[in-house]
């Protein structure tokens, strides 16, 4: 396996950001998988956003702030698959909460962001500051994904690109 990619941030970096604007594993994700530094994913946000400092990202809102860093993006949406690529991975936590005759916005409070690059995933909940080989991460968030009410977990959403640096 190649090394680890570099990550543009450090563990100082990522509580600070947590502590000072809520950053989720969505901005985690597109630090990580951009190749940019969290205070250039801030710096990309709206101000409604910041001002709500609501510490969780839609799908709108992480697809609006890699176009406003410059990522040329493919994405891919309505799956059920554990594949994971290289970008971000949108994972979907399965539950009582989704399923048939069940609102699609309950879902979406049991979601989560991974960035995935060449066999390393950069996760907030295995750790937010350094990258993990795939094989490290799957049982951590398979434990974690099989806590209760959860049950399991799949990836819904594939935003394919390149690092900019």
């Amino acid at each position: 396996m190649n090394a680890s990619p570099r990550l543009f941030y450090t563990r100082e970096d990522s509580a600070r950001a947590h502590r000072e604007w809520k950053a989720s594993c969505g901005h985690h994700s597109i630090a990580a998988a951009a190749g940019v530094s969290l205070a250039s994913v801030h710096a990309k946000m709206q101000e409604e956003w910041l001002k709500k400092r609501r510490g969780w990202m839609s799908p709108s809102m992480l697809e609006y702030l890699l176009k406003e860093l410059g990522v040329k993006v493919q994405r891919t949406y309505g799956l059920r698959t554990r594949e994971l690529r290289n970008g971000i991975c949108r994972v979907q936590f399965e539950g009582p909460w989704i399923g048939v005759g069940k609102a699609v916005a309950e879902g979406y409070k049991y979601t989560h962001y991974v960035a995935v690059r060449d066999g390393w995933v950069l996760c907030t909940v295995a750790t937010p500051h350094h990258w993990v080989p795939e094989g490290v991460w799957r049982p951590a968030i398979g434990r974690f994904a099989n806590t209760e009410p959860a049950t399991g977990w799949h990836v819904t959403h594939w935003y394919e690109f390149e690092p900019l640096t």
